[in-house]
């Protein structure tokens, strides 16, 4: 990602932890989109996960419940903060949040067992780069599980990759567009992926603005289309062979 673009990123993120903050949908919403990731992943003690663009760490703190060791990393250090002091008031332990860019990782190679991608591969305009970073840090036979705005949705089509690039939605960065399988599998499977699984599912928004109509679109989608048409979220599991 070029530096401007950077740089206006991260202003965008700081204000969105600032203002309302990164939750679209309800906490058991979220906690059955994580299991739905995690249906295939035999859990051993303590699973090295890393959380990729942690953000405030709603995701963090959801892993660290189900006994994963997790490192937390996101661009803006105002989300740091944030996840920071969340994890001190629950009192969690086996959580370390860290503040840095996705595409250079300050790890060594072959460190987690999981990484985790929660809604942020879809704002690199380019991902060659981030599959990469991922691929080098995921240990062999790991995997990378990450969710993001389904392409194939009509709906989510229409206001990531149409109406975004017009105006710059509010509460969106000025990079981000809903991803399709292939453009994934693509990037991904250069990288040295392998094992893809795609999916999708309906994650519901608690937000006021547009959730009616958002809502009513999600459910009459869900009735029409079948697949990976189905759902607004797109889910994607692959795996370092």
């Amino acid at each position: 990602m070029k530096t401007q673009n950077k740089n206006l990123e991260i202003k965008t993120f700081d204000e969105i932890t600032e203002g309302k903050g990164y939750s679209e949908a309800t906490e058991e919403n979220y906690r059955d989109l994580l299991q739905h990731l995690l249906s295939d992943i035999k859990n051993k003690p303590k699973m090295r996960v890393l959380d990729v663009g942690c953000g405030t760490g709603g995701n963090s703190i959801r892993l660290a419940k189900l006994s994963y060791s997790i490192t937390g990393i996101d661009i803006s250090s105002k989300a740091i903060v944030q996840a920071k002091a969340k994890v001190k008031q629950l009192g969690l332990k086996d959580i370390d949040f860290c503040v840095g860019d996705i595409e250079n990782l300050c790890y060594n190679d072959n460190t987690f067992d999981i990484c985790f991608c929660g809604g942020v591969l879809h704002h690199f305009p380019d991902l060659k780069r981030v599959a990469e970073e991922l691929y080098r840090v995921t240990k062999k036979n790991g995997k990378v599980l990450a969710y993001d705005p389904n392409a194939l949705h009509l709906y989510v089509f229409v206001v990531h990759n149409i109406i975004n690039r017009a105006i710059n939605l509010q509460g969106f960065s000025p990079n981000e567009r809903a991803l399709k399988p292939k453009e994934l599998m693509t990037v991904f499977k250069t990288a040295g992926f392998m094992n893809f699984n795609f999916d999708s599912y309906v994650l519901s928004t608690k937000k006021t603005e547009w959730k009616l109509i958002r809502n009513l679109s999600y459910t009459a989608l869900d009735k029409t289309f079948s697949g990976l048409r189905k759902g607004n979220i797109l889910t994607m599991i692959c795996e370092k062979t």
